[in-house]
């Protein structure tokens, strides 16, 4: 019974042993799954590790690449905003010294301006000198002539007491009367003196007048598209009168094409407003001389209207032709100096002009009113009749020649230079230029042709029968001496 009992519990023991065995198994099996899943996790975890390792290695790569060009974009941007910054401050810097330059100009023309404004004070002080001069003048002038009336009543008071000495009292009455008219003579010139002397230190203006509709300065507006230069001394008086002249073309339609100071009308010969109008010269071609005569006819017109105009408004001015080739065609030009002085005599010339005056056949010459030019027209005349003349040709009989004109006499003047311009054009032997002669004979009118001669010749002749068909005053005066004694044309008023 024991031994049934004992085999089958070594039977059950082996039993249990190989159930463990397989349970180990099994569990080593599971285990071994459940390593190598993990190992594998392990080895993935690993390989991703070193992926993103070498991403992040990559990435730093490209990240120090990019920090470095944009250290140096950023380097090459500094660079470039500093060299536009000193180019800008080059700029400014040639700008600054450009306006520096300006203004040191703009300074210099201002002193030049206050210089010009200076002597303009200091004349129209000289000019309130000599006006407060002449008001004192025309006091004494008014004391003389109340001294002169008590002189004739205290003479008309002795005629009536003294009957016996009627004829004598009536003689110096007759005197006293004649002195009072001598002052009242001269009071009225100082008055005249007064107010000519006031109205020369008034500037030059242009005033613009409507009248029933019409414009004062419509006379001019037929010469609208004229051209016009305007030239002027670069003084104050002088500049404000030819703003004045350039307003009034513009007013009218007339072009200015030029506007600038000249230094020349300094001299006193260009006081007033000269209006030159353009001038064609004579031509050689006698079938060319109408062509000229119109190509001068409008600027000569223009040029006459605005004289006439300036005229009416109280302002010196005079016209004549410009020298050939000074000025382009269809043009005029306007030069303003200064504003002449009223004109006055020195005492000894009214003292010697009152003792002219009371000589018996020698009359005191007039004053031109209309200045002698050689136009066109006159210089076409005095072409005609040299060339009517053989000696024409000027051979070697042609005398050298002077001309000469009064010293003051601005209008004798200027025509005795527009001759000298005309004798040059036709290349005449002429000596120097114009004499301002101060013994200039007194009396001597028009133009006298004074030649000189031991064989006479025939440039005297040919000179008076030229002016005397372009109908000037001319007359001929000659005498013996010697052959090498130039001739002289002197033009006197």
């Amino acid at each position: 019974m024991q031994q049934n009992n004992t085999a089958p519990t070594a039977n059950n023991s082996e039993g249990d042993n190989m159930l463990s065995i397989q349970t180990l198994t099994s569990q080593v099996e599971q285990l071994e799954r459940t390593s190598g899943w993990w190992n594998n996790v392990t080895l993935w975890l690993v390989a991703g590790t070193a992926i993103v390792a070498a991403l992040y290695f990559i990435t730093s790569l490209i990240s120090s690449s990019k920090s470095n060009a944009l250290k140096n974009a950023q380097a090459n941007l500094i660079r470039a905003k500093d060299e536009q910054l000193v180019r800008d401050l080059k700029d400014k810097d040639e700008h600054i010294a450009e306006a520096d330059k300006k203004a040191a100009e703009a300074n210099a023309v201002a002193a030049k301006a206050n210089e010009g404004l200076a002597k303009s004070n200091e004349e129209i002080s000289q000019l309130n000198a000599k006006a407060e001069a002449l008001r004192n003048d025309a006091e004494q002038a008014k004391k003389a002539r109340t001294e002169a009336e008590q002189q004739i009543a205290a003479l008309n008071a002795e005629a009536a007491k003294a009957r016996e000495g009627i004829a004598n009292t009536q003689i110096d009455t007759a005197k006293a009367n004649e002195a009072a008219a001598s002052a009242n003579e001269r009071a009225e010139i100082e008055a005249l003196k007064r107010v000519e002397m006031e109205k020369s230190l008034a500037r030059r203006t242009i005033p613009l007048v409507v009248m029933g509709g019409k414009w004062n300065t419509d006379p001019l507006k037929p010469f609208a598209g004229i051209q016009v230069i305007v030239e002027y001394l670069p003084e104050l008086e002088p500049y404000r009168a030819a703003l004045e002249v350039r307003a009034l073309a513009d007013s009218v339609g007339w072009k200015v094409v030029k506007f600038a100071p000249q230094t020349e009308l300094a001299d006193p010969r260009w006081d007033g407003v000269t209006v030159q109008w353009y001038w064609p010269g004579m031509p050689k071609d006698p079938n060319q001389f109408f062509q000229n005569l119109r190509a001068e006819e409008k600027p000569k017109n223009a040029a006459t209207a605005l004289v006439e105009f300036l005229k009416l408004n109280n302002w010196g001015a005079d016209s004549k032709p410009s020298s050939l080739g000074e000025i382009p065609p269809d043009t005029i030009r306007v030069r303003v100096g200064l504003k002449p002085e009223p004109y006055s005599i020195t005492k000894a010339e009214e003292e010697f002009e009152e003792k002219v005056r009371k000589t018996p056949n020698q009359p005191l010459p007039q004053r031109r009113t209309t200045p002698r030019h050689i136009t066109l027209e006159v210089g076409t005349r005095l072409l005609k009749s040299l060339e009517a003349t053989p000696f024409f040709v000027f051979g070697e009989d042609a005398r050298p020649t002077i001309i000469s004109c009064p010293e003051g006499n601005n209008e004798a003047c200027e025509f005795a230079d527009e001759i000298a311009e005309l004798l040059r054009e036709l290349k005449w032997p002429l000596q120097g230029t114009v004499v301002r002669d101060k013994n200039f004979p007194r009396m001597l009118k028009g133009i006298l042709i004074r030649e000189r001669w031991e064989n006479q010749s025939e440039s005297a002749g040919l000179w008076y029968r030229a002016f005397k068909a372009a109908g000037f005053e001319v007359k001929r005066e000659s005498e013996p001496y010697s052959p090498t004694e130039p001739m002289q044309i002197l033009v006197g008023w």
